[in-house]
């Protein structure tokens, strides 16, 4: 499966490790991440399809945001979503890996055209049907492998109501062999019992918004 080049930060996390900010947790050997660490539903089809139609696009986010410290059972719930993300990219499980992504941004993710999205659903689902290939997703752009390494993940707060409605961010460092250390700002929101994935921003744009 094939993704967009821009959609790299926001999933595409081959390894990890925790900075002591995030969690009391021992990072000296970073374990890969694949098919066995996969473990979230996938989307139901039809539900996530309705979902990207009835779906408000967000407005563009800043590339720092502000908030309160996320207590502890918020930074469990945002690094299972994390590492359930790098295990699912790890695994060419796209129909896992939509299950943590908010359907809001999802065409954005698929990087295909509008009416193209609800096949590309489909088949994400289909093939999450049976067992896993193991084949990390591709970039759409060079064909190169999308398995990355998280090198950090740290700053996890909870945003202001009045602009973010619910939402928490956490700073992510990520590196691919083909490309440079980057950081990037990825903002989620609570679905049910877990975490989604938003959208990200990188640490270049506008202050973050006080009202």
């Amino acid at each position: 499966m094939r993704f967009p080049r821009f959609s790299v930060l926001l999933v595409l996390f081959a390894t990890m490790t925790f900075t002591p900010a995030v969690m009391a947790q021992d990072a000296a050997t970073p374990a890969p991440l694949g098919a066995a660490d996969c473990t979230v539903d996938p989307i139901d089809p039809s539900t996530y399809i309705a979902a990207i139609a009835a779906a408000t696009p967000a407005p563009p986010l800043p590339a720092t945001a502000k908030g309160t410290p996320a207590d502890a059972a918020t930074i469990a719930a945002v690094m299972d979503t994390m590492r359930q993300s790098v295990a699912c990219t790890n695994a060419g499980d796209l129909g896992r890996l939509l299950a943590l992504i908010d359907p809001a941004y999802a065409p954005t993710l698929l990087g295909v055209p509008n009416d193209k999205v609800p096949a590309a659903v489909e088949a994400a689902a289909k093939a999450s049907s049976v067992k896993a290939s193991s084949t990390p997703l591709t970039d759409d752009l060079d064909n190169t492998s999308l398995q990355s390494t998280l090198l950090s993940v740290s700053d996890i707060v909870v945003l202001p109501e009045a602009f973010f409605h619910g939402q928490v961010s956490t700073v992510v460092v990520v590196s691919r062999p083909d490309i440079a250390v980057v950081t990037a700002t990825v903002y989620l929101r609570k679905e049910g019992d877990r975490y989604i994935i938003t959208n990200y921003v990188y640490q270049t744009g506008p202050a973050t918004p006080t009202t």
